[in-house]
């Protein structure tokens, strides 16, 4: 799975009554928008520090709905499905039905991590002590403009007595607060992830200025990101289904291998949430 979208259009999927709750808290944050440019026309205020307090506070306003709306839906996953099910249990659930299921990631596969390519100092330094994992969400800032690139693979989930399922990541969610952006000093490995056009159009500007030597004029780059990794506890609500897999063991000899898997659906896609880091 590869997606790339602007942040702001991160939380689309939600549920309605999710969505309604981050559009009015979005809505009451750009409230305060009315009001300080009235405070500002009676002060005398110039127009571009008006436009420079617009600017901080629309993206204040997407910020505290999506922090809200994550924080409520990751507080309720249990109730999103009905009730959380073991994972030796999971196989004798009706295909279909929607699930809430705990364990750690085991994986098959791997991403790479983006950030761990900008071979970072300093403030980024702390993001490398792992570059794979089975998920990747970068957070890019590109000058005013924010994205989200999401990398991931199918991987499975297991308990403590060895009990495993399927996670498949097609239409899933990381469902994360992200880590605070930090500036990047080389920044080309990130010019990739800049798909939206608003994006390309900073890394356009970004190289021009480049070539002709005005350095002091280039737009900010910054980068944050999460990886799930091997070992990772996590939630995950999701439609429970089955797939062949020839690695299941506890089976009859004429049965076709099958593994309880989670998949997204129309109503929701799998949804996952951290609980604890490996280690």
């Amino acid at each position: 799975m590869h997606r790339n979208h602007l942040a702001k259009d991160d939380l689309d999927w939600l549920p309605e009554r999710y969505r309604l709750l981050r559009g009015a808290i979005i809505g009451t944050v750009w409230s305060a928008i009315g009001g300080s440019f009235v405070a500002l026309v009676y002060s005398g205020a110039h127009v571009v520090v008006f436009g420079k307090l617009f600017i901080v506070l629309g993206a204040a306003g997407y910020w505290v709905g999506d922090r809200a709306a994550k924080g409520l839906i990751g507080a309720r996953m249990g109730k999103l499905a009905r009730g959380q099910v073991d994972l030796a249990r999971l196989s004798n659930e009706e295909d279909g039905e929607l699930v809430h299921v705990r364990g750690k990631v085991r994986a098959e596969g791997t991403v790479e991590s983006v950030v761990s390519q900008l071979r970072a100092e300093g403030a980024l330094a702390g993001m490398l002590t792992h570059d794979r994992g089975v998920y990747r969400r970068t957070r890019v800032s590109f000058g005013e403009v924010q994205v989200i690139d999401e990398e991931a693979v199918d991987f499975q989930l297991v308990d403590d007595q060895g009990n495993a399922i399927a996670i498949e990541v097609g239409a899933a969610r990381l469902l994360v607060h992200d880590p605070k952006l930090v500036s990047v000093g080389k920044p080309q490995p990130l010019f990739p992830l800049a798909e939206p056009e608003a994006a390309r159009r900073v890394v356009q500007r970004y190289q021009q200025l480049v070539e002709r030597g005005r350095r002091r004029a280039l737009p900010v780059i910054q980068a944050a990101e999460v990886m799930l990794r091997p070992g990772d506890e996590i939630e995950a609500v999701g439609y429970k289904s089955r797939k062949v897999d020839p690695t299941v063991v506890d089976r009859l000899a004429r049965e076709t291998p099958m593994r309880a898997t989670l998949r997204g659906g129309k109503d929701l896609p799998v949804i996952l949430s951290l609980v604890s880091r490996a280690g």
